[in-house]
């Protein structure tokens, strides 16, 4: 049983390589799709704009991505059609959920439309007290902070660690996730934005801008862990200053912001050579681990209750209606690299 009463829909897609104002076109007439075998079909309220979004856009060519392709993963909404999953759905529960980027890439699918068809199994429930907004903008940063302290960093509640951009979106929920695990947390941030992040409920905030950051830290008791969310090599370089000798650098990221192609390139490779180079020939007296998030049902649920009892709240800098002004607009104030939380598209308002 459906509860689809419309027969035609907006959605975005990606018609070439490049940035989202030259290669993002919006059709208002198409289809509803119908899900397969394995599928259900989704009403969706809000879609979160993640800069992977942006940074696929303009990096990877045909025929490395299946063109046209809808944008972005992150999404909360409504089931429209259970098609034959009522075991688990029914028509209009609320969910959350996250189309990955593999399949965006190989499939062409993507959250930023009125009606998308998803894995039943890439869903979870969204509790009746977390704003749709909020909900969105949950799987990737949500599952990202999580897999990268605990499941790979090992945090304990006796340990101190270093989140380094505290007032990015990752950033933001790991700092909550590790006050509630009991880790005492440093974090770094512009000085415009050390009281927003104070509010998440970090311990020590620095201002990376006041001087060089590995400076500050080292004048401080070394960290466990450093969970890098922004991907920032001076500091991965800096870091037998402040991190403690048995500690381990996570990081999530490549910061190529404003490098363009080449220095991406340039960048990933001196990544590389964070894993290979050893400390013999000049490599930094740290182990780092560079991790790529991946699905996991009980991640999101447990992520999902967090913000449901209030232990978790993923910031919100603007919402945008879901016409081309608005969609625009969005991805202007993401790449700006100036928000103060999620961006959000309304895929409900004109």
């Amino acid at each position: 049983m459906s509860a689809v009463s419309a027969t035609a829909q907006r959605v975005w897609f990606q018609t070439t390589r490049g940035s989202p104002s030259d290669v993002l076109t919006v059709k208002e007439d198409a289809p509803i799709p119908k899900p397969g075998p394995t599928e259900v079909l989704v009403k969706v309220h809000s879609v979160s704009l993640n800069p992977v979004g942006y940074k696929l856009m303009e990096m990877l060519p045909w025929p490395m991505v299946k063109l046209p392709m809808i944008p972005e993963g992150d999404f909360a909404g409504w089931i429209a059609d259970p098609n034959g999953h009522e075991d688990k759905w029914n028509i209009n529960d609320e969910v959350i959920g996250l189309i990955e980027v593999p399949t965006r890439i190989n499939q062409g699918k993507g959250a930023m439309a009125q009606y998308i068809v998803v894995e039943a199994s890439r869903l979870v429930r969204k509790p009746a007290s977390v704003p749709f907004d909020q909900a969105s903008g949950l799987p990737t940063v949500g599952m990202t902070a999580h897999q990268g302290l605990f499941e790979h960093g090992n945090l304990q509640a006796h340990q101190r660690v270093m989140i380094n951009g505290g007032s990015s979106s990752v950033g933001a929920v790991a700092i909550q996730l590790a006050k509630d695990h009991g880790a005492t947390v440093v974090t770094s941030c512009s000085g415009p934005k050390m009281e927003m992040v104070k509010g998440f409920g970090a311990d020590e905030v620095l201002d990376y801008t006041a001087s060089p950051l590995g400076e500050q830290l080292a004048k401080l008791p070394p960290v466990d862990l450093v969970f890098d969310a922004i991907g920032t090599q001076s500091l991965y370089d800096a870091c037998p200053s402040f991190l403690k000798p048995e500690g381990l650098y996570v990081s999530i990221s490549l910061d190529v912001h404003g490098v363009g192609m080449l220095g991406t390139v340039k960048l990933a490779l001196h990544t590389m050579s964070n894993f290979l180079r050893p400390t013999i020939l000049g490599g930094t007296e740290r182990p780092f681990k560079m991790i790529m998030m991946h699905w996991s049902e009980a991640n999101l649920q447990d992520l999902a209750k967090s913000m449901d009892l209030g232990n978790l709240r993923v910031p919100i800098d603007s919402t945008y209606t879901s016409d081309r002004q608005g969609v625009m607009a969005a991805y202007e104030k993401l790449m700006s690299n100036k928000a103060k939380g999620k961006i959000i598209v309304d895929m409900q308002r004109p």
